[in-house]
């Protein structure tokens, strides 16, 4: 009983923190800011999207994004030339996908409630799967997929970089 008590005041606390905040602008994610420049020889690994993307792997400062444990494996994206940081993507295994689903509908009220200033204003698009929470050109999307076992993808994306990254991309 002593540790359903504590969890539900750790969460307690996580969602106090994030409504403080209220009003945020998407930006800030795993110890990583969209719009940073990275410099890829400080990742801590590399691999490549389907579609060529190169996404690089950085350790997660946990204290920078409370709340959000299990994100173990974090991936920033950048523009080829400038290294603008476009998106950021935290990694979390999960048992299976109903249990993915529990967590994604967590997250992503927490993450309603800090970059919203009114939280009955309906910022989340639903589509099964995936969620995300829009502010101009800056998104939260959230994937839930039964791939190895099951995980769940949480992106923090500026699609104004992102439309630069596609620019700077070798012809």
């Amino acid at each position: 009983m002593k540790t359903l008590h504590t969890k539900i005041l750790a969460a307690y606390f996580a969602v106090a923190t994030f409504t403080a905040f209220a009003g945020d602008t998407i930006g800030d994610a795993f110890g990583m800011r969209l719009g940073d420049v990275f410099d890829p020889a400080s990742s801590i690994g590399a691999s490549k999207a389907t579609n060529g993307t190169v996404l690089y792997q950085f350790t997660r400062n946990k204290t920078a994004f409370p709340g959000f444990d299990g994100f173990d494996t974090c991936y920033v994206m950048l523009t080829p030339s400038s290294h603008k940081i476009y998106s950021i993507l935290g990694v979390s295994s999960v048992t299976n996908k109903e249990s993915g689903l529990a967590k994604q509908s967590i997250f992503m009220g927490m993450l309603r409630l800090k970059f919203s200033n009114k939280p009955e204003l309906d910022k989340l698009v639903n589509a099964g799967d995936v969620q995300s929470i829009d502010q101009g050109s800056r998104h939260v999307i959230s994937r839930v997929t039964e791939e190895a076992g099951g995980k769940i993808e949480l992106e923090f994306l500026d699609s104004n970089l992102q439309k630069t990254a596609d620019a700077e991309k070798p012809k």
